[in-house]
């Protein structure tokens, strides 16, 4: 299996397991995520600074 690669799904999930435990041997470490988490109030802050730069009065088709 390590020479010709996985022929089935369980096969797959095999090699995955195999590969996790060669990693853990072996020191690897993934990193953490970055946190990209934001609040609702960041956000409509964000809307309402956007559609104010964006204002719908100067334009020719009124917004669409």
């Amino acid at each position: 299996m390590l020479r010709n690669g996985p022929k089935s799904l369980a096969q797959s999930w095999q090699m995955g397991a195999m590969y996790n435990e060669w990693k853990k041997r072996n020191g690897y470490r993934t990193p953490p995520p970055p946190d990209v988490s934001s609040s609702m109030k960041e956000y409509f802050h964000k809307e309402k600074q956007f559609l104010s730069e964006y204002d719908t009065i100067d334009d020719p088709y009124g917004g669409y």
